[in-house]
């Protein structure tokens, strides 16, 4: 959470980022790729992931 709150105040995310949840949503994709290349070797996860985060980043 320090660091979405530190992009906020430099400027690197919009002011109405809510640090909490982004840092929830990038934890979810984390273990959603973890997940996905563990156990079911999903060659895609990797892309599927920096897309996701991305996304993210982007909002």
């Amino acid at each position: 959470m320090a660091l979405g709150v530190a992009a906020v105040e430099a400027g690197e995310l919009p002011d109405e980022t809510d640090a909490d949840q982004l840092a929830f949503e990038l934890n979810g994709v984390a273990l959603a790729a973890g997940q996905a290349i563990q156990l079911h070797h999903d060659p895609e996860a990797p892309t599927r992931a920096h897309r996701a985060i991305t996304r993210l980043l982007s909002r």
